[in-house]
């Protein structure tokens, strides 16, 4: 698992050299074991990212007995106020936001 993609607020890199599926489902797991989480909230912003990613994220989470509440398209604030909302444990955004094309990444979101 390439590291390089990891940012001070965010996780973005080149697909699949920086951000793949193995990538994807690793941050899935170790997000649920952090928060010892319950439920989690994933999104994707756009409809052309790629599903694997949210695929290979929800199992991670699901592997470690966590219910998630995918809730598809969305912005991250939609994310952010899920999480109040539902009483999530957390939450995760599939997102390249304004970066090309080859690029993706990921939010990572707690509850306060």
């Amino acid at each position: 698992i390439s590291t390089k993609g990891f940012k001070a607020y965010d996780i973005r890199g080149v697909v699949p050299s920086d951000v793949n599926e193995e990538l994807a489902y690793a941050l899935g797991r170790s997000l649920a074991f952090y928060l010892k989480a319950k439920t989690l909230v994933i999104g994707h912003r756009h409809p052309s990212e790629r599903p694997s990613l949210r695929d290979a994220a929800v199992r991670g989470m699901r592997d470690m007995g966590t219910h998630v509440i995918d809730l598809g398209q969305c912005g991250t604030e939609m994310i952010i106020l899920a999480v109040a909302h539902l009483k999530a444990d957390g939450g995760m955004m599939i997102t390249a936001s304004h970066n090309p094309a080859e690029y993706n990444g990921m939010k990572l979101v707690r509850s306060e």
